[in-house]
């Protein structure tokens, strides 16, 4: 290997492993605090779930400003084919109801 070959190859090298700073994620659009979930038709065979709860809710980029907690209840529908991972996630919302953070 020429020495020039090899110079190059240490300088793309160096540049890969230069360390650039970390950015975070998009912060999530929504936090709740769930109160209640209902599962329809039922539990085992859910494909639509109504989560009860105090919702807040993303307000601008590039801060972390989320809005004042509404009350209420939002109605999710699992996409065909992925109801077992839908029904995962539900019923871990189910088993946070009543347990403080």
């Amino acid at each position: 290997m020429s020495a020039s070959l090899r110079l190059r190859m240490l300088a793309c090298a160096a540049l890969i492993t230069v360390a650039a700073p970390a950015h975070a994620s998009v912060p999530l659009s929504a936090f709740a605090v769930p109160s209640k979930v209902e599962f329809l038709p039922g539990q085992p065979t859910a494909t639509h779930v109504v989560i009860h709860g105090a919702f807040f809710f993303y307000t601008g980029m590039g801060n972390l400003n989320y809005s004042s907690p509404k009350c209420g209840y939002m109605y999710f529908t699992c996409k065909p084919g992925e109801e077992a991972m839908c029904r995962m996630q539900w019923n871990e919302i189910h088993q946070t109801i009543g347990k403080g953070s």
